[in-house]
Formats: structure tokens, C-alpha cells, sequence
């Protein structure tokens, strides 16, 4: 019986071909091979246990990579940098440390207790002058233990963000190459296309000497750079838009097996509706892209957001205050936050002043409705972009 091409790509028949075949291959050129015919169409999915396996790059920093990303999930960890570029890039660089993102606080704590305790790291030092250049970290923990495999020692940093993580990624790094994370059950590219199908990095701050050796680096590992998108490469389809959000049509999004991780308590919806704008800032000297994210908090959302623009942070704030209102009248006017009731019966952006306060076990949160709110926002935007374009037609 002949062998033919659709063979080669049979997982189940013929695996060590597939495998090795595929492991060489493009991500750009695997998305084309699923679009030549309905017996490919399932390749890419089918690749992702084996050609993107997040444990296979963990194993050679933690023993336990699924339990380490059990503790990610509790946590609300995020891992960065170097490990999650090489995730998506699939391949290895032995010189890299693993970053790991994670807010200031007791979570912070508890997870440096827990890889010295379970995973054999030493605490070496805390830096608080650390050279990123992130006005969002706001000090560096750094762990190290001897390898097996390399005569350098592992070096595993927590870095402690004053905000959520995510916060720190997208509005710290210094290029669009590096805006890539994974959280316990799923890795996220920011900009894939120009990242991992043109191998292009637009700055994300203003060109200067302080980022030298960073773009040296990453230009010796493959990527080329220039300061801003330039106009020809303006499209539908390329990530470099004003409005974004973690999550979206233009995120690569890598599901993970998590057959033996423990599930954390956050919802994916309170990272994948992170939302963020992207501005361009044209200087004498440079022109770079810029990144604006925002926390946003109610007493009516459980998790704290990122939001960029300001007209989706006036839709929200005004659902949130509404239902915040709601709630508070539920509460007796003696156990009311103070600012509610100097302010009752006034109009005012209650999401920005009320604070945390014992909450009766009739309280209601909405974080659940956040994905078809912002929708609503986005078709309300598109319906007033297209009444003031007919509007301006001769």
C-alpha cells in the first residue's frame, strides 16, 4: 500500500515522522498546512500536548512542573519573560532564568517558602534597584540551586509588582517581543504576528542606551527591530491596534493539559478582559508605541481589571455604580462607607473612592458579566464610528 503526503501527518500511525517533521517546522507554515484540506485542519491542535509542552520547559527549573503550576494557580502567578518567549518560540536557551510575576503581598511570600521548601531553591537576595526599568515592579526575590544538567545554577526570580502582574508586563517591557506570559492553564502572546511570523519587535519605550544589550540580544536570537509599526504595514489583521484586550482575536492563546493540576479559585475572564490601548508617541529623537493599562476596581468585582480606554471606563464605571449603589442600599445606613453616604444622592464615580468594607453575605458581584458588557461597549462604539462616518459622506 503507497504512502501518501496526508500519511506523514497521521499522529496516530505514524508519530516519531509526524514529531520530527513538525518540530522543524514554522508555526506560520503549520497554520498554512491546516488551511490546504479538511485532513489537516486539526494538525495545529494536535501538535500542542507535544510542540508547545509547558512542563518540558518548567522541568528544567522545578521537579514538579504540573504541582508548580498548581501554586501558580493558587497564587495568581504569572510566568514571564525569556521561559515564556521560548514557550511559543519552542526552543531552548540554557542561559535563561525563569521570571515569575506576582502582586506584593502574603501570596508573594508563601510562594518563596514554597520552592525553597519543596523544590530546593536557596534565597539569595532582594533587590530593590533592579535595573528593569518597570515603574510597576517594586522589588526582585532571587533564588538559586545547582543543575543537573549545566554546571551554572538555576536562578528562578519572583518579581513583585505593585499591582497585579499583568499590569507590569504590559505596560514595563521595552518591545512588543517580549509581551508574552503563562499562567497555570493557558500561555498568552500579546503580538504574535510580528513576534512569531516576521520575527519583528516594535519598541514599547523610547530608544535609548539602557536597553542596548536587550536588543543585541534578542536581534543575535532571530528578531529584527525598528521604532514603530510604519504606515504600509497598517492592516486588519496586525495586533498593533489602539484597543486591546489579553484574550482577543489577535492573541495567541496556547490551552494547556491540566489533567493534573489543581484548578485556581480566578476565572480565566479576570485576565483575558485586562484591557489595554496602544498610543503612538512620535518624539524629535524616537518614535516608539506606548502602552496604557489602568487598574480598575469595584466593590461589585471581585478581581481588579486593566483598562486603556477611557470610553470603555466610563461604560463600566457607570454599570458598576449603578450596581454598586444597589448593593449599599441592601446595607444598613450605619454600616455604610463613609464616602457613600457623604455623597448620597449625588452622581459620582463610586468605583474610584469607596474602598474595602465588610460586606453583608447578600452582596452580589458581576464579574461574570464583564465579557457580554464589553461587547455591548464594542458594538455601541462600532454603531457611533459608522453614524459619524455617514454623517461626514458628501
Amino acid at each position: 500500500m503507497e504512502t501518501s503526503f496526508l500519511d506523514v501527518f497521521q499522529l496516530d500511525s505514524r508519530y516519531p515522522v509526524f514529531d520530527g517533521i513538525c518540530s522543524h517546522l514554522p508555526i506560520e507554515s503549520i497554520i498554512a498546512l491546516t488551511r490546504t484540506c479538511k485532513g489537516l485542519s486539526g494538525l495545529y491542535r494536535s501538535l500542542i500536548p507535544q510542540q508547545w509542552n509547558v512542563d518540558r520547559h518548567l522541568s528544567r527549573f522545578m521537579l514538579d512542573p504540573q504541582f508548580f503550576r498548581s501554586q501558580m494557580g493558587k497564587y495568581n502567578a504569572l510566568v514571564s519573560g525569556s521561559v515564556a518567549l521560548q514557550l511559543f518560540e519552542r526552543t531552548l536557551w540554557k542561559e535563561s532564568d525563569l521570571d515569575i510575576f506576582m502582586e506584593t503581598g502574603k501570596n508573594a511570600e508563601a510562594f518563596g517558602d514554597y520552592i525553597m521548601e519543596k523544590e530546593g531553591y536557596k534565597y539569595v537576595k532582594t533587590t530593590v534597584n533592579h535595573g528593569y526599568m518597570m515603574p510597576d515592579i517594586q522589588e526582585v526575590e532571587t533564588y538559586t540551586k545547582s543543575s543537573k544538567m549545566d554546571s551554572a545554577d538555576l536562578k528562578v526570580q519572583i518579581i513583585i509588582t505593585r499591582h497585579i502582574p499583568v499590569q507590569a508586563i504590559l505596560t514595563g517591557f521595552y518591545s512588543s517581543v517580549v509581551v508574552n506570559f503563562f499562567t497555570w492553564n493557558k500561555a498568552y502572546a500579546v503580538f504574535p504576528l510580528p513576534t512569531f511570523i516576521h520575527h519583528k519587535g516594535y519598541l514599547l519605550k523610547p530608544l535609548s542606551n539602557h536597553f542596548s544589550a536587550l536588543l543585541d540580544k534578542y536581534s543575535r536570537r532571530g528578531w529584527r527591530f525598528q521604532e514603530a509599526m510604519w504606515p504600509e504595514e497598517v492592516s486588519s489583521n496586525q495586533p498593533m491596534q489602539k484597543t486591546r484586550r489579553v484574550g482577543d482575536e489577535f492573541t495567541w492563546v496556547i490551552p494547556f493539559d491540566i489533567s493534573n493540576v489543581t484548578w485556581s479559585k480566578t476565572p480565566d475572564l479576570a485576565l483575558e478582559y485586562v484591557s489595554f490601548r496602544l498610543e503612538d508617541e512620535d518624539r524629535a529623537e524616537t518614535t516608539y508605541h506606548t502602552i496604557i493599562a489602568k487598574p480598575f476596581v469595584s466593590d461589585v468585582l471581585r478581581h481588579e481589571y486593566l483598562l486603556g480606554d477611557s470610553s470603555w471606563m466610563g461604560f463600566l464605571g457607570k454599570r458598576v455604580d449603578e450596581l454598586a449603589r444597589m448593593e449599599l442600599y441592601k446595607v444598613k445606613p450605619e454600616a455604610r462607607p463613609q464616602p457613600f453616604q457623604d455623597t448620597i444622592g449625588r452622581v459620582f464615580a463610586m468605583y474610584r473612592y469607596m474602598g474595602s468594607f465588610e460586606k453583608p453575605d447578600s452582596w452580589t458581584y458581576w464579574d461574570d458579566q464583564i465579557p457580554k458588557w464589553y461587547q455591548a461597549w464594542r458594538h455601541a462604539e462600532t454603531a457611533k464610528k459608522r453614524k459619524l462616518e455617514s454623517s461626514t459622506d458628501p
